[in-house]
């Protein structure tokens, strides 16, 4: 089993390959399929690590919806030939505020780490 610390360097990662899939914008995301799937893949990724968290810890964060993000991840992999490419754009509009709240997270932990 991976530590915190761990976990929130694998939401990092996420978060940059979100980050480098959409560079090129909106409409390269609705034109490219290897983009779509990138993203969509990198959000089922963050879910799953999420999963992996102590929701007290999560908790912590209340600026993000972390259920609704587990939610989403539910979605995508369950509803594939339903999915609103909209709605994942909405979400990568979204990206800051959870990059921010990763960063928090990791804030906390480096605090917790330096105590011991």
């Amino acid at each position: 089993m991976k530590s915190l610390a761990e976990y929130v360097n694998d939401l990092r990662n996420e978060v940059s390959n979100i980050e480098r899939f959409t560079r090129g914008g909106r409409d390269v995301f609705l034109a490219d399929v290897l983009v779509q799937y990138g993203v969509a893949f990198a959000y089922v990724n963050i879910a799953e690590i999420l999963k992996r968290i102590d929701p007290l810890v999560l908790a912590q964060l209340p600026e993000v919806n972390w259920r609704r993000l587990i939610l989403f991840r539910d979605f995508l992999a369950h509803n594939y030939d339903r999915v609103n490419l909209t709605l994942v754009w909405e979400a990568v509009e979204q990206l800051p505020e959870l990059k921010a709240a990763i960063e928090s997270l990791a804030k906390k932990v480096e605090d917790l780490t330096d105590d011991t």
